[in-house]
């Protein structure tokens, strides 16, 4: 057996399927040798093995297995001793493992050799090992829950559930996508080998039993790339992101910008308590604009306070049905968020049927930073690039304190809620204008207002000009924000406000005279004063 720091020292491929889904447009080739971007699937997965310190490979093969073994035994791939097992029948990809028993090792990886992938093996495989499971298996979640198996996960990690489309819309799921990518102990498919029957399915026959034999299935959530390529539109799209730099930008390694939304009166309509997950409804264009941040290059959370929780209305499961509600009808745009993040509590006593151990002071209720402390070390955040769009000042309150870019929108309270100073929120009419900017236009206005921020020191008047005031006045307050981070006072409005030269005056204005000394920031480089 071998072993290193990852604590894994082999990987199975599970490479014996037909490929008919891509056969129109591969010519029959094996699915494991169809090239993505001019590399096979097979040598990206054994690299990405070998890179991780896995020293061994099993390929288990069925179709096209003369095809494989002679691309292995012509390219094989240097650091990694490769063995290979050819089914005499078809068995699925349960019964391939199962009658290869005597050849894994005790701790073994299995890949799907119709899946690109780009993760952190050895953190998987960490996780693995510190969780003490028997199983763990990658989810994430995805733009087709409908037609996907979706798992159930509880608070501990552990996988109670598998569900097989299609799910019964009366019962909503979570968008908790099994990404057949898995680390087992040999000793898991041991303890059910003997009852199992000879074709089965790894995750549809076996996981089932091992769950319910109690073996211990885990869920390991990761936000980096394991696609299936297995169809000719899935594969021109993971060949797209490829090319892109959207899979080497959802690296573990590498920290993303992420749009945080709290969720009543900015993601669906606010309509008081939800308690049923018939009540939730999306706000209008919410799922296409949250397809555009994740076009944009940015990862997508939901941050939300939920004291229905505490006051007695809901249970913990009752709230993920109306979270799963949520997920399936973004999913019906192909739309889905990277994670949910609740806050259960309630600072306050006296309801009927409330959850004591739920009630009191919280560091996850916003406007404390909890639930974006938490989005920000699940998700790998660049908090300095991230932003949270909410309805309410505790929302602005928030995402001050934590750093981010705060937004207001005018859908739910718009702010109505007057409990906390709001001046610094950049204002749109909901969330979907406010993705639209961030994507399309922050980006260019952010680099034009740097060097002005930068330039300034106390004293400096930084005026801002725009096509209409509403535009000056957002401007005005990112250029402030700008100022704010370099750690200098600052102090925005709409029209100048006398000599103070304590600190950086930025102005709004559509027109306005230019002073000695003044800057000047157009929000469009056509516009002028």
């Amino acid at each position: 057996m071998t072993m290193d720091a990852s604590g894994c020292g082999q990987v199975v491929v599970l490479a014996g399927g037909m490929g008919t889904r891509l056969a129109a447009s591969t010519g029959g080739l094996p699915k494991a040798l169809v090239p993505v971007a001019g590399r096979s699937v097979l040598e990206r997965q054994l690299s990405l093995a070998r890179d991780h310190g896995v020293g061994r490979a099993l390929l288990l093969l069925g179709h096209g297995a003369d095809r494989i073994i002679d691309w292995v035994q012509r390219q094989p791939v240097e650091g990694l001793v490769i063995d290979w097992s050819v089914e005499s029948e078809p068995l699925g990809n349960g019964g391939a493992l199962l009658q290869s028993i005597a050849l894994l090792e005790s701790r073994f990886l299995v890949f799907f050799a119709d899946q690109l992938m780009d993760f952190d093996v050895r953190r998987f495989v960490g996780h693995h090992a510190a969780c003490d499971n028997d199983v763990t298996v990658v989810v994430h979640p995805n733009d087709h829950p409908h037609d996907s198996d979706l798992l159930e996960v509880d608070d501990a990690g552990r996988v109670t559930a598998l569900h097989r489309p299609p799910h019964a819309p009366e019962r909503p799921l979570r968008n908790v996508v099994n990404a057949a990518t898995y680390v087992l102990e040999r000793r898991s498919l041991e303890a059910i080998a003997a009852d199992a029957p000879r074709r089965v399915d790894l995750a549809r026959d076996l996981l089932p039993r091992m769950i319910a034999a109690g073996i211990r299935v885990g869920a390991y959530r990761s936000r980096e790339y394991l696609k299936d390529m297995g169809t000719p539109e899935r594969l021109a799209k993971v060949e797209r992101d490829l090319e892109s730099g959207v899979v080497a930008r959802r690296l573990a390694a590498n920290a993303m910008p992420a749009i945080l939304l709290d969720r009543d009166g900015t993601v669906n309509v606010e309509v008081g308590r939800i308690t049923r997950p018939a009540d939730l409804s999306l706000i209008p264009r919410i799922a296409e604009a949250i397809n555009l941040a994740h076009g944009g290059g940015y990862l997508v959370g939901v941050v939300t306070n939920q004291p229905v929780v505490a006051r007695g209305d809901v249970t913990f499961a009752q709230l993920d049905a109306i979270h799963g509600r949520m997920e399936m009808l973004l999913a019906e745009s192909r739309a889905f968020v990277d994670g949910i993040y609740v806050c259960p509590h309630h600072p306050d006593w006296g309801f009927p049927g409330e959850v004591a151990d739920l009630k009191g002071p919280c560091g996850c209720r916003k406007p404390a930073t909890g639930l974006v402390e938490q989005a920000a070390a699940d998700l790998e955040l660049d908090i300095s690039r991230s932003w949270l769009i909410g309805d309410t000042t505790s929302d602005v309150q928030c995402a001050v304190a934590a750093g981010l870019f705060p937004v207001l929108v005018g859908t739910g309270h718009a702010g109505g809620d007057a409990r906390f100073p709001a001046d610094a929120a950049i204002r749109f009419a909901d969330a979907p204008t406010a993705i639209e900017f961030i994507v399309r236009r922050f980006p260019d206005l952010w680099a034009r207002i740097m060097p002005a921020a930068a330039a300034a020191a106390a004293g400096t008047r930084i005026v801002v000009t725009a096509v209409d005031s509403d535009e000056a006045a957002n401007a005005a307050r990112l250029v402030a924000e700008a100022v704010r981070r370099r750690g200098l006072p600052v102090r925005h409005g709409h029209e100048a406000a006398g000599a103070d030269r304590s600190c950086v005056k930025v102005v709004a204005h559509i027109d306005t005279k230019m002073g000695p000394g003044d800057v000047e920031i157009t929000t469009h480089p056509q516009a002028s004063s």
